[in-house]
């Protein structure tokens, strides 16, 4: 259980890192202007999008490598 954890650990932080350098940032100023929202709650849209991210991708990834990519590419379509 350990190992897994320390492999994930990694992914998790590139999933992080990523988000600073990424359009969402310049994307947040533009819908907190439009909505008028308050520093907070447009902050923390960005944040829901990356753990949503994380939520749907490493589960994907989980059974692309378990399944392969081809036999997963059969089952979303499915």
């Amino acid at each position: 259980m350990n190992t897994i954890f320390f492999k994930l650990i990694p992914v998790l932080f590139a999933f992080f890192i990523m988000g600073f350098v990424d359009i969402v940032g310049v994307s947040t100023s533009y819908v907190k202007q439009d909505f008028e929202l308050n520093d907070t709650l447009a902050n923390l849209l960005p944040m829901l999008v990356f753990i949503w991210f994380a939520v749907c991708s490493l589960p994907t990834s989980l059974l692309m490598g378990r399944i392969g990519r081809k036999k997963q590419y059969y089952v979303v379509w499915v």
